[in-house]
């Protein structure tokens, strides 16, 4: 039983990784507890025959501590095992939590260096200064493109458990009137 789940998720992760080839992706990563489990949870979402597609890549079970560099390193091993290049990632949309935006902030530097690596790959016999220049203005373009997103229905939860706690007597006039 346990080697035709593995040999079905095999297909799906490779027909998965086909279809996402080339494509630009929008990742969608949060963290939730379910009876008493810790899971992480990557999605991408997508265009393919000019629909929206959204699949969830990965939904881990996570037993350590949920630093920052550990869920990058998660989710960088998702997108490996997606064949999903840093360089084809339009955003990232996080939670509000400090570890999550700070795991997306190195998966930002993670494709800086990645873009780094690839301009020292592909300009050898350019002039010094205008090669600077150009650089500087690909560098900035790429890194505006790789944008970090907080969750705006995260953003209104922790705006409404602000008034819930800060003001009770508020909250009950509110539901009163409705």
């Amino acid at each position: 039983m346990n080697l035709l789940i593995v040999a079905v998720v095999s297909r799906v992760v490779n027909w998965l990784a086909n279809e996402m080839r080339e494509k630009i992706l929008c990742l969608k990563v949060d963290s939730a507890v379910r009876y008493n489990r810790h899971v992480l949870g990557v999605n991408a979402q997508y265009e393919h025959n000019g629909e929206m597609v959204c699949c969830t890549l990965a939904i881990l079970v996570v037993n350590d501590s949920q630093t920052a560099k550990f869920l990058k390193n998660r989710i960088l091993n998702v997108l490996k095992r997606c064949n999903i290049r840093l360089e084809q990632i339009l955003s990232i949309t996080t939670d509000n939590g400090a570890n999550m935006l700070a795991a997306a902030k190195q998966l930002q530097q993670q494709f800086i260096i990645c873009q780094n690596q690839l301009e020292n790959e592909t300009i050898e016999d350019e002039d010094a200064c205008t090669e600077d220049n150009f650089m500087e203005a690909l560098k900035l373009e790429l890194a505006e493109q790789f944008s970090i997103i907080r969750c705006a229905i995260h953003t209104l939860q922790l705006a409404l458990n602000d008034v819930v706690s800060n003001d009770a007597t508020f909250m009950h006039s509110l539901t009163s009137i409705v």
